[in-house]
Protein backbone atom coordinates (compact mmCIF):
# COMPACT_ATOMS: atom_id res chain seq x y z
CA UNK A 1 0.00 0.00 0.00
CA UNK A 2 1.24 3.33 -0.93
CA UNK A 3 0.75 5.85 2.36
CA UNK A 4 0.74 9.71 1.50
CA UNK A 5 2.08 12.30 3.36
CA UNK A 6 0.16 15.17 5.60
CA UNK A 7 2.38 17.92 7.20
CA UNK A 8 0.88 19.35 10.39
CA UNK A 9 3.44 22.35 10.76
CA UNK A 10 6.52 21.26 10.74
CA UNK A 11 5.97 17.75 11.51
CA UNK A 12 5.39 15.33 8.30
CA UNK A 13 3.34 12.25 8.54
CA UNK A 14 3.00 9.21 6.27
CA UNK A 15 -1.22 8.10 6.30
CA UNK A 16 -2.81 5.16 5.39
CA UNK A 17 -6.67 6.53 5.03
CA UNK A 18 -8.56 9.73 5.27
CA UNK A 19 -12.05 10.72 4.90
CA UNK A 20 -12.84 14.71 4.64
CA UNK A 21 -15.62 16.11 4.79
CA UNK A 22 -16.39 19.59 3.68
CA UNK A 23 -19.03 22.18 5.09
CA UNK A 24 -20.32 25.43 2.75
CA UNK A 25 -19.16 27.97 4.68
CA UNK A 26 -15.09 26.31 3.68
CA UNK A 27 -15.09 24.80 7.07
CA UNK A 28 -14.27 20.98 7.30
CA UNK A 29 -13.25 17.95 9.15
CA UNK A 30 -10.84 15.07 8.18
CA UNK A 31 -9.86 11.73 9.63
CA UNK A 32 -6.71 10.39 9.37
CA UNK A 33 -5.61 6.67 9.85
CA UNK A 34 -2.26 6.20 10.80
CA UNK A 35 0.43 3.13 11.37
CA UNK A 36 1.64 3.36 14.82
CA UNK A 37 3.32 -0.01 15.00
CA UNK A 38 5.17 1.13 11.92
CA UNK A 39 5.48 4.82 13.16
CA UNK A 40 5.39 4.44 17.09
CA UNK A 41 6.78 8.03 17.03
CA UNK A 42 3.44 9.19 15.84
CA UNK A 43 1.52 9.00 18.82
CA UNK A 44 3.99 11.29 21.03
CA UNK A 45 3.74 13.83 18.02
CA UNK A 46 -0.07 13.31 18.20
CA UNK A 47 -0.44 13.81 22.26
CA UNK A 48 2.10 16.92 21.72
CA UNK A 49 -0.16 18.77 19.49
CA UNK A 50 -3.69 17.57 21.08
CA UNK A 51 -2.28 18.66 24.94
CA UNK A 52 -1.08 22.12 23.63
CA UNK A 53 -4.13 22.86 22.45
CA UNK A 54 -2.55 25.15 20.15
CA UNK A 55 -4.09 25.50 16.23
CA UNK A 56 -2.31 24.56 13.04
CA UNK A 57 -2.26 24.31 9.95
CA UNK A 58 -2.12 21.27 7.78
CA UNK A 59 -0.74 20.59 4.29
CA UNK A 60 -1.75 17.75 2.02
CA UNK A 61 -0.78 17.99 -1.82
CA UNK A 62 -4.22 18.95 -2.97
CA UNK A 63 -5.25 21.10 -0.10
CA UNK A 64 -4.17 23.38 2.93
CA UNK A 65 -6.28 23.86 5.69
CA UNK A 66 -5.74 26.03 8.36
CA UNK A 67 -6.86 26.80 12.10
CA UNK A 68 -7.32 23.58 12.59
CA UNK A 69 -7.00 21.30 15.81
CA UNK A 70 -7.29 17.83 16.78
CA UNK A 71 -11.21 17.11 18.21
CA UNK A 72 -10.50 13.52 19.44
CA UNK A 73 -7.91 10.81 18.99
CA UNK A 74 -8.38 6.98 18.95
CA UNK A 75 -5.36 4.40 19.77
CA UNK A 76 -4.90 0.31 19.51
CA UNK A 77 -1.73 -0.92 19.36
CA UNK A 78 -1.33 -1.10 15.42
CA UNK A 79 -3.32 2.23 14.39
CA UNK A 80 -4.12 5.74 15.68
CA UNK A 81 -7.11 7.77 13.98
CA UNK A 82 -7.02 11.75 14.60
CA UNK A 83 -10.48 13.43 13.92
CA UNK A 84 -9.35 16.95 12.97
CA UNK A 85 -11.64 20.07 13.07
CA UNK A 86 -10.24 22.82 10.48
CA UNK A 87 -11.50 26.52 10.40
CA UNK A 88 -10.97 26.78 6.50
CA UNK A 89 -9.55 24.40 3.69
CA UNK A 90 -8.62 25.72 0.70
CA UNK A 91 -8.31 23.49 -2.25
CA UNK A 92 -4.95 23.77 -4.29
CA UNK A 93 -4.93 23.62 -8.20
CA UNK A 94 -1.22 21.97 -8.65
CA UNK A 95 -1.30 23.62 -12.24
CA UNK A 96 -1.56 26.89 -10.69
CA UNK A 97 0.79 26.63 -7.65
CA UNK A 98 3.43 25.04 -10.38
CA UNK A 99 3.29 28.12 -12.49
CA UNK A 100 3.49 30.55 -9.55
CA UNK A 101 5.87 28.92 -8.18
CA UNK A 102 8.08 28.65 -11.73
CA UNK A 103 7.28 32.52 -11.81
CA UNK A 104 9.04 33.67 -8.80
CA UNK A 105 12.12 31.42 -9.76
CA UNK A 106 12.24 33.61 -13.33
CA UNK A 107 11.39 36.70 -11.61
CA UNK A 108 14.27 35.88 -8.84
CA UNK A 109 16.75 34.78 -11.66
CA UNK A 110 15.92 38.26 -14.08
CA UNK A 111 16.05 40.02 -10.70
CA UNK A 112 19.80 39.15 -9.48
CA UNK A 113 20.69 38.64 -13.76
CA UNK A 114 20.27 42.69 -13.30
CA UNK A 115 21.79 43.88 -10.91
Amino acid sequence: MKRQFVKFDNEVLYYDAVNQQLSIDGSGDFDFEFDIKQYPGYRDIATKIFDSRQKFSIILPRCRADGSFIKMMNFDNEKMILYITCGRIIHINAKDHRDKVIGKILESENNNNNT
